[in-house]
Formats: C-alpha cells, sequence, structure tokens
C-alpha cells in the first residue's frame, strides 16, 4: 500500500490534514501530536515498516478510511478528535518503535528519547538539582551519558542505579577544620 510513496513528507501531511485546527483550542490540543507529526517528517522512511505499523492500527479496531494517504484523503470514520489523535500517536509510536528495533539511527526532540532523559528529566525523576546532575556527569562521571544531538542523554538504568546507591552527602575526604588549638599569647 506505501511501497509509490518515496519519503514521510506525503504521510505526515496526510496526518495534518485530519487533525481539526479551526480554533485555538483544537489547535493547543493537537500539539503533542504535532510534535510527533514534525519528529516522523526527520526520520528514514521505509514503506514495509510503515505498513506493519499501519497493519497494527487496524487489527487493534482503530478505523482509518482511506482513498490513498498520499492524496490527503485520510479519514478517520466519523469520531470524535480525540480518536484521530490517539490514532495517530499510536500509528507513529509503532512506526518509530520498529525502525529503532530495526536498528535505524533516529532523531528525537530533545525530551522524547526512548529509554534516556535529559539533564532536567533526570534531575526531576531523582528529586534533586540540575547542577547536581550536571556534577555527576561531568565531574564525579556516576552518571553515564550518551550525546544526542549536542546534548546530555542518560540512560534510565543509569538512573535507577544511581538511585539505589547515592552518594554519600558531604565531602568524606577532607579532614576537620581548626584542629590545631591557638596558644595564648
Amino acid at each position: 500500500m506505501f511501497e509509490d510513496i518515496y519519503n514521510t513528507q506525503a504521510i505526515a501531511d496526510a496526518l495534518k490534514a485530519v487533525l481539526p485546527r479551526n480554533t485555538p483550542a483544537q489547535r493547543e490540543d493537537n500539539r503533542a501530536v504535532y510534535a510527533m507529526i514534525q519528529q516522523f517528517e526527520r526520520t528514514a522512511w521505509d514503506a514495509g515498516l510503515f505498513e506493519q505499523a499501519y497493519q497494527m492500527v487496524i487489527a487493534l479496531g482503530m478505523e482509518i478510511e482511506t482513498a490513498h494517504p498520499a492524496d490527503g484523503l485520510w479519514t478517520f470514520a466519523v469520531r470524535p478528535p480525540t480518536y484521530a489523535r490517539a490514532v495517530i500517536a499510536y500509528l507513529l509510536g509503532y512506526y518509530t518503535g520498529l525502525m529503532v528495533q530495526r536498528g535505524h539511527e533516529m532523531e528525537f526532540a530533545d525530551d522524547q528519547i526512548p529509554g534516556f532523559y535529559t539533564v532536567k528529566q533526570a534531575a526531576d525523576y531523582l528529586g534533586v538539582s540540575v547542577p547536581t546532575i550536571k556534577h555527576h556527569v561531568h565531574n564525579t562521571g556516576r552518571l553515564a551519558y550518551q550525546l544526542w544531538n549536542g546534548r546530555v542523554a542518560i540512560p534510565q538504568q543509569t538512573l535507577d542505579d544511581f538511585k539505589a546507591d547515592p552518594p554519600k552527602r558531604g565531602n568524606p575526604t577532607s579532614a576537620p577544620r581548626n584542629t590545631k588549638k591557638k596558644q595564648p599569647s
């Protein structure tokens, strides 16, 4: 069904056309789905994997009526807009998961890297400050990380290990201060 499509743009345009955007409230409601569509536009195209994702959506009973997506004729039966958003989110999420499983390099938005946390997200997850996370990334090396698009991405397993064995508070290597008593003069 998708073999005559050569990039993600035609699919992305068809998905955008489905979403209602008549009012500011509708545009606001669609913000997260538009972010997913923008991420999808930057991914590699694999017609076979997209067909698998599409078939999974159909198998789950999610209705998508289409003449052909490249013509922008996708409709989501007569359902509320929340249904269309849910179907699009599932379809694109499933496709992205298949791409990652097959070893395709993916370009993710800073806060959408599967299995990884940004510095701010890691701080929230551990209940510490952003400077504390940066300290353990750059100074102590306790938090392993990878760079994604020039940004620090910390694996969840690293955060879980850190949470299970947190560092001791204070500076255990410094000697007590003022151990030498002053002589009266």
